[in-house]
């Protein structure tokens, strides 16, 4: 199902673009349907979700990230299922990953790692 999410329905939020993939899942970005804002969307592989440690995992990772309240850290909104396959909701970021930014920036300064 590579591209079978888009345009999806999930919780008021439209799947409108795949943002990334990997060995374990896929994310995407969604538009809530009334204020436009963007989330992402976590799915599970098809081979992920074969393996219950997996999906176990991709629970447990759902019930410690929620907890987190931190402005450096993204909010897990939501968990979910879509037709027996599980998703999480979280917050969109635009910005890339820490990997990518610091290949760039090479150096940061103390004050911004504080923010």
């Amino acid at each position: 199902m590579t591209d079978g999410y888009l345009n999806t329905v999930l919780d008021s939020h439209r799947v409108v673009e795949k943002v990334k993939e990997g060995g374990a899942g896929m994310i995407y970005r969604a538009v809530h349907t009334g204020n436009g804002k963007s989330v992402a969307v976590k799915f599970l592989s098809k081979r992920a979700r074969g393996d219950s440690s997996l999906v176990r995992g991709f629970y447990r990772e759902y019930r410690i990230c929620a907890r987190f309240q931190h402005p450096g850290i993204l909010k897990f909104l939501k968990c979910g299922k879509l037709n027996d396959e599980p998703y999480i909701l979280m917050e969109f970021f635009q910005g890339g990953n820490l990997k990518t930014h610091l290949t760039q920036r090479k150096h940061i300064p103390p004050r911004e790692t504080r923010t």
